[in-house]
């Protein structure tokens, strides 16, 4: 607690440094600079992130950070933090689910030991997932792999597709998006189909216990 609380204070003296320097390169660009300026202030997949401006447009030199700093808050508070929202329901969606995002994020928090092993093998689906995506960029189709976690392929496939790389993609690459659309198609038809096949295995013991039940 005691080297938490100190590496708290250098890291709020180090944000402070950022801000007066930010502060400073305001007044100068007040000051200074001239005619309009584009400037990227956000990333990729951030709609709102071109900014076009004119030293015209600086009136206030007021800057402040929109994260606190993580160091105040100890590893118990954030373990108690992460309890009190997950009562509220806060990591629940809408049927009541909580991701495996979350549940990683728990594991890490608590340090649970033989889960450890779990999070571990999702990581690898993650990036092997990931590494497929990069693939796809280069024009490459990787190979079906018969021990990839489709729903984890799924969920981070989809965070590309939603993301201004794969919009660049499908305009300079329409045949290498294409590809990528159908390697999507395959997951959610393997998906599909072990849903099916859940239902119908359900079903069949539905109809075995009520013929018991009739004997």
């Amino acid at each position: 607690e005691i080297d938490m609380t100190r590496m708290s204070l250098t890291a709020d003296n180090i944000r402070d440094g950022v801000i007066d320097m930010a502060k400073i390169w305001l007044r100068l660009n007040k000051e200074y600079s001239v005619g309009y300026r584009t400037v990227l202030v956000a990333g990729n997949d951030d709609m709102g992130g071109i900014v076009t401006w004119c030293a015209d447009d600086i009136n206030s030199y007021d800057v402040e950070f929109s994260a606190e700093n993580e160091l105040r808050h100890s590893a118990d508070q954030q373990r108690e933090d992460f309890l009190q929202a997950y009562q509220l329901g806060l990591f629940a969606d809408e049927r009541g689910i909580v991701s495996k995002e979350i549940k990683r994020r728990a594991w890490e928090l608590f340090q649970t030991g033989e889960f450890s092993e779990v999070a571990d093998i999702e990581d690898q689906q993650r990036k092997n997932a990931q590494y497929e995506v990069v693939q796809f960029q280069s024009g490459i189709t990787p190979q079906e792999d018969q021990y990839a976690d489709d729903e984890v392929h799924l969920e981070e496939h989809l965070k590309f597709a939603l993301s201004q790389d794969y919009r660049l993609l499908k305009s300079k690459m329409p045949n290498w998006a294409a590809l990528f659309d159908e390697h999507i198609a395959q997951h959610r038809a393997k998906i599909q189909q072990r849903i099916q096949q859940q239902q119908m295995q359900q079903m069949a013991m539905m109809q075995q216990a009520n013929m018991q039940r009739g004997q």
